[in-house]
């Protein structure tokens, strides 16, 4: 099964499923991503793990990178960060992976 389009439910899955030995925040906002057919950047909404060693876990690509090369290459505005407990309960309460919004 592909990876792409589904930054949000394997974020959140990778979030839940490794929370208990690191200290990783949950973010939700956009990226610049590369349209390999006309070579240009565009604005898209994503979801990416940050940890407190400094790094990126990117769900779309199974990886991590450092902050500073992920925010070089993917220009990115954060919109919302949630913890694990905040997360896991908004998708229970909602029954999707996100994005939430203020109503949720």
């Amino acid at each position: 099964m592909t990876r792409q389009g589904r930054c949000y439910i394997l974020a959140l899955e990778f979030l839940i499923k490794n929370e208990l030995l690191n200290s990783y925040i949950l973010i939700h906002g956009s990226v610049e991503a590369r349209n390999p057919e006309a070579k240009e950047k565009k604005r898209i909404f994503h979801a990416w793990i940050e940890t407190d060693a400094g790094y990126v876990y990117e769900p779309v690509t199974d990886s991590f990178i450092k902050l500073e090369d992920f925010e070089r290459i993917s220009n990115p505005i954060r919109i919302k960060s949630y913890s694990t407990m905040e997360a896991f309960l908004l998708a229970n309460k909602n029954n999707h992976y996100g994005p939430w919004t203020e109503e949720d």
